[in-house]
């Protein structure tokens, strides 16, 4: 999935991220939770979507990609702002990039 990210939305805005607890469930989607939903070998895929606009990620320039992303607003946050009209096609065609690559293999 990440190299059809790039393919598509460019290396420059297809970043690592570094492993956190954002949705400790989601491991049970896979072979971890087959007890549960009494499937194998099911793939997952999970990332995250920048959603801050021009503004927000020019005033966080000159620091590495870590020092950015700490710096930004997360979605709990009070100034947790998506910047829709960039964001919405992103997450959109990120979204249809990553099931394409899937479905073709």
């Amino acid at each position: 999935m990440r190299e059809a990210h790039r393919q598509v939305l460019g290396a420059e805005r297809v970043a690592p991220w570094a492993p956190s607890m954002a949705t400790e469930d989601f491991g049970l989607y896979g072979d971890a939770g087959q007890e549960i939903h009494g499937c194998a070998g099911v793939p997952l895929g999970y990332w995250m979507v920048g959603i801050v606009g021009p503004r927000q990620w020019s005033a966080t320039a000159g620091a590495n990609t870590a020092e950015r992303l700490a710096a930004l607003p997360a979605n709990h946050s009070p100034e947790f702002a998506p910047h829709l009209p960039i964001a919405l096609p992103s997450a959109t065609k990120a979204m249809t990039t990553a099931a394409l690559a899937v479905l073709s293999r």
